[in-house]
């Protein structure tokens, strides 16, 4: 994917490109966060909507609380948001980090495939919405700092 990067390194998602950070989000904290990728029986991917202030759709999960492994979180985080209790089977895909301009910290995001076992209904908890889209329709819909689905 081409995309136009500014002088000051910033892509137009606001994220920055690696080597071009300034240095005050240099000294700033890392967030870890835990997300999956599910998708349904179409190759759409699930997403969820937070609030209504969100600025796009984001994977389901989130925080990755002290003393939680992150698959703990990653249970701990669908349960919270949808409803899902279901056993899930987890294969990890991928490490991202960006930096969240907003809340002025990085968060590396560490990404899973997941397949959930069993019939499951989601339940709108912690979210105001949840569905399943398109692959490239999430990537163009994506809050700024989630991670793109190939």
């Amino acid at each position: 994917m081409s995309e136009s990067i500014g002088a000051d390194g910033k892509r137009p998602d606001g994220s920055i490109e690696h080597g071009k950070v300034p240095d005050y989000v240099m000294d700033s904290m890392y967030r870890m966060s835990v997300k999956a990728i599910i998708h349904n029986d179409k190759g759409e991917v699930l997403t969820f909507l937070d609030n209504a202030d969100s600025l796009g759709w984001e994977l389901p999960g989130g925080g990755v609380d002290h003393g939680e492994t992150v698959e703990e979180a990653l249970r701990r985080e669908l349960e919270e948001e949808a409803g899902i209790t279901n056993e899930l089977e987890m294969t990890f895909s991928k490490i991202t980090t960006a930096y969240n301009f907003i809340r002025g910290f990085w968060k590396v995001f560490v990404v899973y495939d997941v397949k959930i076992v069993g019939e499951y209904e989601i339940k709108i908890g912690d979210i105001i919405d949840a569905k399943f889209m398109p692959i490239e329709e999430y990537n163009t819909k994506k809050h700024p700092v989630e991670p793109e689905v190939c």
